[in-house]
Order: structure tokens, then sequence, then C-alpha cells
């Protein structure tokens, strides 16, 4: 118990704390700190751009959580099936994307998307400017994070339907339910915990993104994202470039608050605990 709690004192109490109180200063790492109260959120909050990179960090999000959820679940679903050959090569195969290094991903993308010589243009015989063009380089990111998790919502979900025992589909197909039947009223309701984890670890996942639109859209090495495609991430890390450490701190917390907002949402749209009540 004791080295969980100087662990936990020291790696997440104090920097928390010490974090909160730097959000009030104006501070550049050296020299007297300013108190400036909540002028660093206010500053945030009243910024044009920064509802701009959050709305595209949930763009990220949401654009990619539909395939990313529905496809690895009917995949496992497949899987679990009795009738599934080489299960374990498909399923190392579908997460081997997950466990390769980001930098490696971003440049596997870069290669593919590219406008002059990209394997996808030369494929289709075209010029599509994947990773330069305003409005649609932030597709490039999105099935860059969906090609990313698909494994890890693969293994997810297979876990889970390793818990659903047989007697509760049996017993539904004896009453006749079909295969979709039983998904739908058995399976799906059974994995609702299953699928709030997932939702979840995804979510925070995504509303801190900040390394793969780096990687595939930065010009060159050290230069920084195109504004369309900046994440709230962006803001804090280009802050802290800048000393501005009370700003980075300011925008570390509205992303707190964002992403514990949005995880309470879930929590109260799934509600595992409430459909037993």
């Amino acid at each position: 118990m004791a080295p969980f709690v100087v662990s936990f004192l020291l790696f997440f109490l104090f920097p928390s704390i010490l974090s909160i109180l730097l959000s009030l200063f104006r501070y550049k790492g050296y020299g007297k700190a300013v108190f400036v109260g909540m002028e660093n959120y206010i500053r945030l909050l009243t910024y044009g751009h920064f509802w701009e990179t959050v709305g595209t960090t949930f763009f990220y999000y949401v654009a990619h959580l539909v395939p990313v959820f529905v496809f690895p679940f009917l995949i496992a679903l497949l899987f679990t099936s009795r009738r599934t050959r080489f299960r374990g090569f498909f399923e190392a195969a579908l997460f081997i994307p997950n466990i390769v290094a980001v930098v490696a991903s971003a440049l596997l993308f870069k290669i593919l998307l590219a406008t002059n010589n990209g394997a996808v243009n030369a494929l289709l015989g075209t010029k599509i400017p994947f990773l330069d063009d305003p409005s649609i380089m932030k597709l490039g990111v999105v099935a860059l994070l969906l090609w990313r998790g698909f494994g890890w919502f693969l293994v997810v979900f297979l876990a889970g339907l390793t818990t659903l025992r047989e007697e509760l589909k049996e017993a539904a197909m004896i009453d006749g339910a079909s295969f979709l039947q039983t998904t739908l009223f058995v399976t799906i309701p059974v994995l609702k915990p299953i699928f709030l984890f997932a939702l979840v670890m995804d979510l925070i996942t995504s509303l801190k993104v900040f390394v793969e639109p780096s990687l595939l859209l930065a010009a060159t090495a050290g230069s920084t994202v195109p504004p369309p495609a900046e994440t709230i991430m962006s803001i804090l890390y280009n802050n802290m470039n800048a000393g501005n450490y009370g700003m980075a701190s300011a925008a570390g917390w509205i992303l707190f608050l964002i992403l514990s907002g949005a995880s309470i949402l879930l929590f109260r749209l799934f509600d595992p605990a409430g459909d037993r009540r």
C-alpha cells in the first residue's frame, strides 16, 4: 500500500495541484510568476481558434467512431462462430496496426496518400491532395486513427463475447429467435458494459490526439500542423513551446473538463446498472 500512496502523491496529486496553481499565473519557466487569476482561462475560451480546435478534435472522434466500433464487433461475432477457420491468424493480423509505432504508421500513410507519388493516387491515376487540401486533409487523420484502432476494438469485443454464456443464446434460439434477433436482444444488452468501456477509452484517446495529425500533415519535420487540422492538444503544445506554461496548464484543465463531461454523458447514456433497477 505504501508504494502506491507514494507514487500517487508524487506522480499524480502533487503535479495536479501544481498544474492548477500554475494555470492561475503567467509564467515562462524562469523569473517571477505573475498571478493573473482566471485570465488564462478567459483568453482561451474567448479565442476563436481554440473552439475550432475543439471542433476538429471531436470531428476526429466522431468520424472514426462508427466504423471502428461496428466493423470490429461484426468481425468479433464472426470469429466466435464455430465455422471460422484460421481465427488466430486473422486476429493477429488485424491487431498488428495497434502495436506498430505511430511514427511508422504515419509514415506509411504519408506514402499512401501523397499527392504526387502516393500509392493511392498512382492506383487511381489521379493527383488528389489528400494531405494538402484543407477541406479533406482531416480525412487522412481519420483513416489513420481507424486503421490503428480497429484491432484494439476487435480484441475488446472478443474478450467481451467470451463472457457471454452459451445457455443464453441457446435458450433464445430454442424460443425461435434468429441470429439477428439473438444478437440484438441477447448479445448486445449483455455487452453494454464492454461497449461503455470501449467508448470511454476511445474518447480519452481521441480527445488527446496530437501525434497522428502532427506527423501526417506537417509539411516538414518540426513544422506545425495546418490550422484547419489542429487539435486541442496543439494549443497546449504550442503554448509550452512558447514558454506560456500558465496558458498551457489552463488548456490542459479545460481539456480535462471536456473529457469528464463527455465521459459522464456516455455513462448516463449506457448506465448498465440502471438497467437492473
